[in-house]
């Protein structure tokens, strides 16, 4: 059975990679993916490879290089997050600092590899351990642990950028991920954990028959969302992207933004104006940069009015205008024959889930006892 999830996690991983290589629209995401799915596939083959005694009797000097590869997993992981909640990110040389617990561990393990292939051998079979292989384990994991906590820092932040930045957020909360970042702080704490209790404790917890399948699960999850996730920032304007990022949010104050109390008053009531008559707000895709762009103002002063002045954020601001066209329309007897969903997408919503979760938030009902309340 374990050797099954080790033969899936490996082909399906190399598979995962023509994938994104025949990708026709690729991101920078999809570089990072490719890399994480090289070297997981990787590690799932030298396991799979030493289960069945192969990597013994055929490959003795790669019998640690296992030890080695996933120590490139999380940095890849959270410059995969880093790709897609930070508007304005880059591949930088910068970003090569995030390697440096691989490259200290391959400097631990140094010796090792130039061991014979019998003296390789001879350390795995007797499960013994010299001193570099202990801190190259602690560092491991220690690395784990803090890029999964960076990890969920990352989504954090987004979170709070895309209630500022959009107005339909169900196809760029990334929710996915957040729960795949979850599992990786649990794995890294299971793993620490585990290590702890087999080095001072008791030498009985075998952390194999959770960390490698789990990696398989990793890969199968990764991949399935990641080939369909798009950039969430365009590329194409890269002004903009930067702008966003250092956008204020709701809490942070606007001292500096140099729009005087008067203007700020003209802005609200041009921005309502333009809401009802216009009904900017039936675009499903609204963004507070094109709202910005129509009324000729910076996205940091509409978003500062919308926070002041409405006590909002730019998501709630929106939605606010899209519920009350639905309750508008679901007390109209002309539309008594047409679902509620529809009437939900004619008012710029664009999913069932987003329309009833901000509807019964707004209202305090569900839109169908809303619709079956007396007028």
């Amino acid at each position: 059975m374990v050797h099954a999830l080790y033969i899936i996690g490996f082909s399906h991983a190399a598979y995962l990679m023509i994938l994104l290589g025949t990708k026709r629209k690729k991101h920078t995401g999809d570089l990072l993916l490719t890399a994480f799915f090289l070297i997981s596939g990787l590690f799932l083959y030298l396991i799979y490879a030493r289960t069945t005694g192969f990597l013994h009797t055929q490959m003795p000097h790669l019998l640690r290089v296992k030890l080695l590869l996933p120590a490139f997993l999380p940095p890849l992981f959270f410059l995969y997050i880093a790709s897609l909640t930070q508007p304005s990110f880059r591949l930088k040389r910068v970003h090569g600092l995030y390697f440096l617990p691989a490259l200290a561990i391959i400097v631990m393990l140094f010796p090792y590899f130039l061991l014979s292939a019998e003296e390789k051998t001879f350390i795995s079979v007797n499960e013994y351990l010299p001193r570099a292989y202990v801190g190259a384990y602690f560092l491991q994991r220690l690395s784990t642990l803090g890029f999964a906590l960076a990890s969920l820092w990352y989504l954090r932040l987004h979170q709070k950028r895309i209630s500022a930045y959009f107005s339909e957020k169900s196809s760029v909360a990334l929710l996915w991920l957040k729960i795949l970042a979850w599992g990786f702080l649990f794995y890294a704490l299971w793993m620490a954990f585990a290590y702890l209790m087999n080095f001072f404790l008791y030498d009985g917890i075998n952390r194999s028959y959770f960390a490698e399948p789990s990696l398989t699960l990793l890969v199968l999850v990764l991949g399935f969302f990641g080939l369909r996730q798009d950039r969430i920032y365009p590329s194409h304007d890269p002004e903009r992207n930067q702008l966003v990022e250092t956008m204020p949010t709701v809490s942070e104050k606007y001292e500096k933004s140099g729009l005087a109390p008067d203007k700020a008053s003209d802005l609200a009531h041009q921005l309502k104006v333009y809401m009802v008559e216009e009904k900017a707000y039936l675009n499903p895709k609204l963004s507070l940069s094109d709202l910005a762009e129509v009324l000729g103002v910076s996205m940091h002063h509409l978003s500062q009015v919308i926070n002041e002045q409405e006590g909002q954020h730019f998501f709630e601001f929106v939605n606010r205008y899209r519920v009350e066209a639905v309750k508008k329309a679901l007390k109209d007897p002309a539309n008594h024959h047409l679902t509620i969903l529809s009437l939900a997408l004619d008012a710029g919503f664009n999913s069932k889930a987003a329309f009833n979760a901000t509807f019964k938030k707004l209202t305090g009902q569900t839109p169908s006892a809303y619709r079956k309340a007396p007028s």
